[in-house]
């Protein structure tokens, strides 16, 4: 057995250079990454209603032709659409919904709806792949009923999301790992006999990144359909997946390039096999890029290079923790049984590959720690947006983990790898604080699952409808509907409404009036438009900053009769 002295002299051999190499390219790569990343402007990647007709909440005096949502980003409707319900959950569509255009998705109603308050759910697929989903209420010919149809409102199921965040868990950890014991076996490992012991665990794991691929196409259907976990096998149902938000490429490039990694590593050693496991990682990680929040982000180019970089350096940390904590065991015990004096120092053999990751797993962290900070710029659009919605939080909760392994892997690199001998508890010692990193970085993943399939774009948007009711007179009420309550284009339904709670159309002409005080913002003027008797409608864009605006709206009832009736609207970003 080697001396405590002797050992790091012997650490860094002529094997070690390549792993030299690598870490500056990392490094190097590291500092690109942020340069460029930091010019590129921040991509929303997710749908948002932005406008409706009948807004919601709106009371009307007669029965609508049709129900139309307008979206921020183009939407599909393959697998979803409108359905509309009155309180006895009977539907009142035609069944079809069509887009006007691609951000807008409308359909029918049946002729003389009657008295009463209608739900109105739809169910799309923005632009990066996620399922939209939401619901509106309206009334006609009396004020609406929120309780009326709240029975109604299936937008949501536990359950599927259950079955995504585990598909996600699975997919993850299984294809991080995969790729992570094919480097580590390609660049660290220096004996054939420790590659085939890895062998059996990275074929297992690329059979479970497989199962939660499906897994995760299987919980998408029930999720765009609003059906069961069954309704993949609807007729239809998967080929509209497959096309949805890059879906089918992804799996596409996930499977040939799992694929390459399997057979690569069962190549005999040379350049073939480091070609194709070489190949085989990048197009793996790659294929991520074509689906989810950073396929619709820009400049492409850049996504994919961060997305493959942020995957490939978090398997080469979760891989090679996992490998060699799996190699000192099998090690030990084999030593144990059959001692040969003669034969290689397995403890020694084990630090150098051990001191060897570790080098490359410190550019690996950093540049694993940047990309996430950049995908994470793109995302959420700025770091205001991390702490002011649920998307952030969770990233955020994401980050501070990585921070929390990273100490312990900067422990382990400078305190416990150094001093490592050939004493049992040492290895030990070193073998459990690995095996601690990947525990936590499992809760990484499980994080991430959660993450990928979290809307990021309505509360990073700040945005809240605003509806209010306020006295005229005696005898008149008016409602104004503010929607979507964002900085730029607004909707202001204004409804007058009687005693009865009917609308009254006694008004004559409507001016709303715009004044933020704190921007010194005002007053800035503009005419409603009658839709019907009693419901005014002002689409406008003056509201262009956030902050709690003034809306006064002016209701002229006759030629002397004008009332002022002060609404305080908050106004998100």
């Amino acid at each position: 057995m080697t001396t405590p002295t002797s050992l790091p002299s012997r650490l860094f051999t002529r094997r070690s250079i390549p792993v030299a190499r690598i870490t500056v390219q990392l490094v190097v790569a590291c500092v690109v990454v942020v340069a460029v990343a930091m010019t590129a402007s921040p991509a929303w990647s997710h749908a948002r209603v932005v406008a409706s007709d009948p807004a919601d909440g709106e009371q009307l005096i007669s029965a609508p032709g049709s129900v139309t949502f307008t979206f921020s980003e183009d939407v599909t409707t393959s697998l979803g659409g409108i359905r509309v319900l009155n309180s006895d959950a009977a539907r009142v569509d035609l069944g079809a919904s069509t887009q006007p255009s691609p951000t807008q998705v409308t359909t029918v109603l049946e002729p003389d709806l009657a008295r009463g308050t209608y739900l109105a759910s739809y169910r799309v697929v923005s632009a990066d792949g996620h399922v939209i989903n939401g619901a509106i209420t309206f009334a006609v010919g009396e004020q609406v009923d929120p309780e009326a149809v709240a029975s109604l409102d299936e937008t949501s199921s536990p359950g599927i999301r259950v079955v995504t965040v585990v598909g996600n868990v699975v997919l993850y950890g299984g294809v991080l790992l995969a790729i992570g014991l094919a480097l580590l076996g390609l660049v660290v490992v220096d004996h054939e006999r420790d590659r085939r012991r890895l062998l059996p665990w990275l074929r297992a794991a690329v059979a479970v990144g497989v199962v939660g691929a499906v897994l995760t196409v299987v919980a998408m259907a029930a999720d765009a359909t609003g059906r069961s976990i069954g309704a993949i096998t609807d007729d239809g149902v998967l080929g509209g997946v497959l096309r949805q938000g890059g879906t089918g490429w992804w799996l596409i490039g996930l499977f040939v390039g799992l694929a390459g990694v399997v057979a690569g590593t069962s190549l005999p050693p040379g350049a073939l096999r480091q070609l194709v496991v070489t190949y085989g990682v990048l197009v793996t990680a790659g294929s991520f890029a074509l689906t989810g929040h950073t396929s619709v982000a820009a400049p492409i180019p850049l996504v994919i290079v961060v997305t493959t970089v942020h995957l490939v350096v978090a398997a080469i940390w979760l891989g090679g923790l996992v490998g060699l904590s799996l190699l000192l065991p099998r090690r030990t015990t084999a030593e144990a049984a059959d001692p040969d004096p003669d034969g290689p120092d397995d403890v020694q053999v084990w630090a150098s590959q051990l001191t060897r990751f570790s080098t490359l797993a410190v550019a690996a962290v950093a540049l694993l720690w940047v990309s996430g900070v950049v995908q994470a710029w793109w995302t959420v659009g700025g770091w205001a947006n991390l702490a002011g919605s649920g998307y952030g939080r969770i990233l955020v909760v994401k980050l501070g983990l990585v921070v929390v392994t990273m100490a312990l892997a900067a422990w382990n690199r400078w305190r416990l790898v150094p001093a490592l001998t050939s004493a049992d508890d040492q290895q030990r010692t070193i073998v459990r604080s690995m095996r601690w990193e990947v525990a936590i970085l499992v809760a990484v993943i499980a994080v991430t699952s959660v993450l990928v399939d979290t809307p990021p774009g309505d509360e990073r948007s700040g945005a809240t409808p605003f509806s209010e009711t306020i006295a005229v007179s005696a005898d008149l009420d008016v409602n104004l509907l503010v929607t979507p309550g964002q900085v730029g284009i607004n909707d202001l339904h204004i409804t007058y409404i009687d005693t009865l709670g009917l609308l009254d159309d006694r008004v004559e002409s409507v001016t709303v009036e715009m004044t933020l005080p704190e921007a010194g913002i005002g007053p800035l003027v503009s005419n409603a438009v009658l839709l019907e008797g009693g419901h005014y409608l002002l689409t406008t864009k003056q509201l262009t900053v956030a902050g709690t605006w003034e809306l006064e709206v002016v209701s002229r009832i006759g030629t002397f009769d004008q009332q002022r009736t002060m609404f305080r609207v908050p106004i998100g970003k």
